[in-house]
C-alpha cells in the first residue's frame, strides 16, 4: 500500500511507514491516517499511547483519521 501511495508524493504530501511509538519528527502534520493500527494493539494502554502519540504529532487544527475494521464487526452490521 505504501509503495503505491509513494507514487503520489509531492512537496506537500508524504507517506511514512513507521512504528508510531518510536517515530520522531520536528514537524507537525495536518493529517495523520492509520489503518488497522489500533485494532492490532492488544492492550487498552497500548491503544491509548498510540492515539496520544499521533495526537502529539498533529498541528492544532490537524485531523487524525483512524481506519479500523474487522470481519466480525462487518458481519455484525449485516445481521
Amino acid at each position: 500500500m505504501i509503495k503505491i501511495a509513494k507514487r503520489s508524493e509531492s512537496s506537500r504530501i508524504k507517506f511514512e511507514h513507521a512504528d508510531i511509538l518510536s517515530f520522531k519528527s520536528e514537524k507537525k502534520f495536518d493529517i495523520i491516517t492509520s489503518c488497522r493500527c489500533i485494532i492490532n494493539t492488544p492492550t487498552d494502554q497500548g491503544q491509548i499511547a498510540i492515539i496520544r502519540k499521533m495526537e502529539s504529532l498533529l498541528n492544532p487544527s490537524g485531523h487524525l483519521i483512524l481506519v479500523e475494521r474487522s470481519k466480525q464487526g462487518l458481519n455484525s452490521l449485516n445481521n
